[in-house]
């Protein structure tokens, strides 16, 4: 799955529930406001998060390319050599 594609339907889903994210906003709002030390460490955790997410979801796409290309040789040995 692209991070785009991802990101399509975050905004898709904030659209049909307004209301839920506003109050999802507000909450961590208000425990940004009360718990701000606690807050920003979940913050830092939640940011690592998606970069490792992003940084996966890049390797996937070279890997598959890389395993694609080894699929498509064997293959195109075995019909050369009649198998």
């Amino acid at each position: 799955m692209d991070f785009e594609v991802i990101l399509q339907e975050l905004f898709g889903y904030a659209h049909r529930n307004m209301t839920v994210v506003l109050v999802g906003a507000a909450v961590l709002a208000l425990l940004t406001f009360f718990k701000f030390k606690s807050m920003m460490k979940l913050f830092g955790i939640l940011i690592l998060a998606v970069v490792g997410i992003y940084l996966l979801l890049l390797l996937k796409g070279s890997l598959f390319t890389g395993a694609d290309q080894k699929n498509k040789m064997i293959y195109k040995t075995r019909d050369v050599v009649g198998e």
